[in-house]
């Protein structure tokens, strides 16, 4: 049997909030024109993301994190599919070599390269939270892409 490639054709946008953001970074650090990523939602302590998703679906988690010399160089949250625990995601800080960052109340905010996976959606509507974990306090970006099967 054939494996088909997936192909990115939606970003996700949570029920609890309206403000995206953009990532700005480089291709080559050479570059001096920046890209643009968009589509970024903030999480914290107090900020958390739900989303209303109908499967089945292939979906792709993308986060990165705020760079702080001060932090233990860990972000970490964990993801519940209707109500339950789904599970944990650790990732350490790794700078961007594309020089990404967020620029937000005027100030160039660096963040981490990022990091991803995929989960299934099972058929029929499903509830999606994700926040922080409870020991860490950090500020994270994530952004949640369906995917489909190239054809």
């Amino acid at each position: 049997n054939k494996i088909n490639f997936r192909t990115n054709n939606q970003i996700l946008s949570p029920v609890n909030r309206e403000k995206s953001y953009k990532v700005r970074y480089k291709d080559d650090i050479s570059d001096s024109l920046y890209k643009k990523s968009k589509g970024w939602h903030l999480i914290d302590s107090n900020k958390n993301l739900q989303f209303k998703i109908k499967g089945p679906k292939q979906i792709r988690v993308i986060s990165r994190s705020y760079i702080d010399e001060n932090d233990n160089g860990l972000y970490g949250f964990n993801i519940r599919e209707n109500g339950r625990y789904m599970s944990d995601y650790l990732y350490q800080f790794s700078k961007s070599d594309k020089d990404a960052h967020l620029i937000l109340n005027d100030e160039k905010i660096n963040v981490t390269g990022y990091n991803s996976f995929f989960f299934n959606v099972p058929t029929g509507i499903n509830y999606y939270t994700i926040h922080t974990t409870s020991d860490m306090d950090e500020t994270i970006l994530l952004k949640l892409q369906s995917y489909i099967e190239k054809k």
